[in-house]
């Protein structure tokens, strides 16, 4: 038997072909073992008797039945769907084809693996080979293959041989890329579709026989970055965002290095509009989760240091990606104060200003902080007017403005003037009631603070004016 039918026949080991070539490969060598077991027996005259010959015929029925069981198990074993651990992110490679080029399949494999590997990214995702046994058709079959194997993605289609505009060709005459992930909300749905099918688009998943070893190249890439692309997105919807990150860096790095060559193609440009817009998703999800869970509390205090370094990090990206979100620019202030740099905090929402709606309050709102926190406040007064006249912000921009507000004074309990800011929002935006007791907390604190007066007056009016729309209201 020729190396290159050891090889075949290896391919299809999870095939009744390949238990029946397995039995016809293994049997006769253990005849061959248990024949020179007899002789030697035989010579060393342990077989002599009748009742030893029958042992020896026993032992040996019993060992080829055992034998053959453990065959068995061995092949059941092969033809199994592959598991993978849920700590890891799993591609399953599972495409099915005609027999003529059944040995496409494990050459892309064996390319699709190296490809893995020269990316870097063979620590981060695990990968499988479907056994011939199960043929994926579509996506139901992938899903089950989903739920079955704790993969995160299915690469699956028909892989044939044929001819376009007259040249022999192999690959991929249909490719689906099944991605296991959370229910989505169809706002999500429509962009991560949007997204999916930006990647997908013109993608060359067949190859020509002449400068195979070129083409085959090429199309493994498309395949790679594209599989590496469902997996980001994948780990994105499943709030694995450090990992997502990593793996569309280096796709989006890769991408614009291929722009730099191919300018003119068009389909390298939507793939790096969909890396770009689910590198941002995931950027700003992993900010989110640092700001929230470790800054917002403890703005201004340097033992939290390091995470304000790691959300102006990913800030910085975001601004790389897009130069023109105000909103960018306003959470980058919040860092530069934290860092307590007053001047690189008012200037950063002179920006955000400039790329602000006409009609946007929020720039307001940080000028307000600012000039409060510098005791500048009959310019807090003034960017507080200017707030009314913009459209409402939406309930979460609200409270977390206000969370913001209630974090500062937990760690500057002397900032008293900050109630006035709590109270203002709470006025104008939020709950009136709360904000009855905010300017009265902001009042009593302020009862020896001349400097405060303008304050103090509109405070005093407000409460006046909050309890007689209150009491009408209950009328």
């Amino acid at each position: 038997m020729s190396v290159e039918q050891i090889s075949n026949f290896w391919k299809d080991r999870s095939t009744v072909k390949g238990l029946i070539v397995f039995y016809f490969f293994i049997n006769p060598i253990l005849i061959f073992f248990v024949s020179v077991a007899y002789y030697i027996f035989k010579n060393i005259k342990v077989i002599e008797t009748t009742a030893s010959f029958l042992i020896f015929i026993f032992s040996v029925i019993a060992f080829f039945i055992l034998a053959n069981l453990v065959i068995l198990i061995i092949w059941i074993y092969w033809r199994r769907i592959p598991r993978i651990s849920e700590q890891n992110i799993g591609v399953i490679f599972a495409p099915h084809s005609d027999p003529e080029c059944s040995d496409l399949i494990y050459k892309l494999y064996e390319q699709f693996k190296l490809d893995i590997s020269k990316r870097r990214l063979s620590n981060e995702i695990t990968h499988k080979i479907l056994p011939k046994n199960h043929v994926i058709k579509d996506h139901i079959d992938a899903s089950n293959l989903l739920d079955k194997s704790n993969a995160k993605l299915i690469i699956h289609g028909h892989i044939q041989k044929g001819k376009i505009n007259g040249d022999t060709t192999e690959g991929f005459r249909t490719i689906s890329f099944t991605l296991r992930h959370r229910p989505l909300l169809t706002a999500e749905r429509d962009a991560v579709l949007r997204d999916l099918a930006s990647a997908m688009v013109h993608r060359a998943f067949t190859l020509k026989e002449k400068n195979s070893f070129i083409e085959k190249n090429i199309v493994i890439e498309n395949i790679s970055e594209v599989a590496c692309f469902f997996i980001a997105v994948g780990l994105t919807l499943a709030r694995k965002v450090k990992e997502s990150r990593d793996i569309l860096e280096y796709l989006l790095t890769i991408v614009k290095g291929k722009m730099q060559s191919n300018h003119k193609t068009p389909q390298l440009r939507l793939f790096s509009n969909s890396i770009i817009s689910c590198l941002t998703v995931t950027l700003r999800a992993q900010f989110k989760f640092i700001y929230d869970e470790y800054l917002i509390d403890h703005i201004t205090q340097r033992d939290h240091d390091k995470y304000a370094n790691q959300c102006m990090e990913i800030l910085n990206k975001l601004v790389e990606i897009d130069k023109r979100t105000s909103g960018y620019y306003l959470t980058l202030a919040i860092i530069h104060f934290h860092y307590e740099d007053d001047k690189a905090a008012w200037d950063t929402v002179k920006k955000a200003k400039e790329l602000s709606p006409p009609n946007s309050a929020l720039s307001h709102f940080s000028f307000v902080f600012l000039s409060l926190w510098k005791g500048n406040y009959h310019n807090a007064l003034k960017e507080y007017s200017r707030t009314k006249r913009c459209a409402v912000p939406n309930t979460d921009v609200i409270i977390s403005i206000i969370s913001f507000l209630h974090g500062i004074l937990k760690n500057h309990p002397d900032k008293f003037q900050i109630f006035f800011g709590l109270a203002f929002v709470n006025d104008e935006f939020f709950d009136p009631q709360q904000a009855i007791k905010d300017y009265k907390s902001f009042l009593n604190k302020s009862r020896n603070n001349a400097q405060m007066l303008i304050l103090k007056n509109y405070a005093k009016k407000r409460i006046k004016q909050l309890r007689l729309t209150i009491q009408k209201n209950r009328v």
